[in-house]
């Protein structure tokens, strides 16, 4: 069981992890952009079309999954849009209400979507191996050698681009996430329910292992996304700083 906790523990982790450095390289891009053209529309512009793909699988996911799932929809919009709070919102799907379980899968869509594309390029293009041991000392040569593998491959550079983003656009907003609170109560008494039923071993030789195994992979794939996040953080906050330098400008 330990064991299981520990796989758990990274996976969040690193999920943590890779919203707060997407959130801030976010801010170090629209930054950079804004103090090169001195204007905020197209500095705006500019970061719509740099993560343009990600957003148009974001919202295709929620599209495809709410037809197969029979929910109906309306407007679609792939454009950014400032909401009144300040947030930017770069496009939208309307789906019709429906059961929280639909509503859930609609919700999640993008980032499952996400996760299977970055694993097939991963693993199919960039031969780099989603089977790595988690973290710990004789785990970072193995990784370090996957990494040096998948770097020699043929565009690697453009598979790079595409893997982040993916990656930085495939978690769901707020709105995507409001079913998932009572679905996530009502696994847990599920799982509660299973347990004062005397289930307890069944559930930790059938079923734990293949959950850790699943999330083990699952962090994997978190771990090269937020190493591609940290990778480009770096020089976009040297950038952004050097242009305020030079501009005598600074955003806030």
């Amino acid at each position: 069981m330990t064991g299981e906790i520990g796989v758990l523990v990274w996976f969040f982790l690193t999920l943590v992890l890779l919203t707060v450095l997407q959130r801030r390289l976010h801010y170090e891009i629209q930054a950079c952009f804004l103090l090169i053209t001195k204007r905020a529309e197209l500095s705006l512009a500019l970061f719509s079309i740099m993560f343009f793909p990600g957003v148009l699988l974001h919202e295709l996911s929620h599209f495809m999954v709410a037809k197969i799932l029979g929910v109906r929809t309306g407007r679609i919009s792939l454009l950014p849009e400032i909401r009144s709070e300040g947030r930017l919102r770069m496009g939208y799907v309307e789906t019709g209400k429906t059961d929280i379980f639909r509503d859930a899968l609609i919700g999640l869509a993008p980032l499952v979507m996400g996760v299977l594309i970055i694993t097939a390029i991963l693993v199919g293009l960039l031969k780099f191996s989603v089977f790595l041991p988690l973290p710990d000392a004789s785990s970072f040569g193995e990784a370090f050698k996957a990494v040096q593998l998948m770097s020699r491959q043929p565009d690697f550079w453009a598979w790079f681009y595409v893997i982040f983003v993916i990656s930085s656009t495939m978690f769901p907003s707020e709105a995507d996430r409001r079913a998932w609170f009572p679905l996530a109560a009502v696994a847990v008494f599920l799982i509660a329910l299973g347990l004062l039923m005397g289930m307890g071993p069944w559930l930790q030789v059938n079923l734990m292992p293949r959950i850790a195994r699943f999330f083990q992979v699952i962090t994997v794939i978190i771990s090269v996304c937020l190493v591609a996040h940290m990778g480009l953080l770096i020089p976009f906050w040297v950038i952004e700083r050097l242009l305020s330098r030079l501009t005598a400008m600074r955003v806030v």
